[in-house]
């Protein structure tokens, strides 16, 4: 069995200067998210917001280097970066206007793992391993032990302003609104 080197106390450090930065901002997401899923805006919203933000930031890279993305064979590379993240933004704030942000920060990484896992084994033909297969059904098994205690507890609640034609049923008149 391999060793693995011992971290160096400056190794140490910038570990800790990255991880805790990320934790405060995937903390701030859930809450903020959580926040925006109870408030009169709509999922669809708040998506658009999001991903016009890091859109208009991206725009300029993605124009200044367009030659070189599209002699890598990546044209739609921008349109992936900007929009690919739409079914999981809708999906997972649809989802915290039903649960708090507690449970948010614990469910979507988990099904997150399975869900690429699985996309992974459809689109390209990557087969997880037996390992794989025995941690997702740990993940599997944990997600539905947190979605039946809190059912059964009350944890997982509607808003005042959510309900299933506002979480899930506003994306597609967006689009069409959109599209008009």
């Amino acid at each position: 069995m391999p060793t693995v080197p011992t971290p160096d106390r400056c190794q140490l450090l910038m570990g800790l200067g990255c991880a805790v930065p990320v934790a405060i901002l995937w903390a701030g997401l859930m809450v903020t998210s959580r926040y925006d899923a109870t408030s009169s805006l709509l999922v669809s919203n708040i998506t658009l917001l999001r991903f016009l933000g890091s859109g208009l930031v991206m725009a300029p890279v993605f124009w200044k280097r367009r030659w070189e993305i599209m002699d890598a064979g990546w044209p739609p590379l921008p349109v992936l970066s900007m929009m690919g993240g739409v079914p999981y933004s809708l999906a997972s704030v649809g989802g915290l206007a039903f649960a708090p942000a507690a449970q948010g920060a614990t469910v979507i990484p988990g099904a997150l793992d399975v869900f690429v896992a699985l996309l992974a084994w459809a689109w390209i033909g990557e087969r997880p391993s037996g390992d794989q297969w025995l941690g997702l059904g740990i993940v599997l098994a944990a997600l539905a032990l947190i979605g039946i205690k809190d059912s059964q507890f009350g944890t997982w609640q509607g808003t005042h302003s959510s309900s299933p034609q506002r979480s899930c049923g506003q994306p597609s008149r967006w689009v069409r609104g959109s599209t008009a």
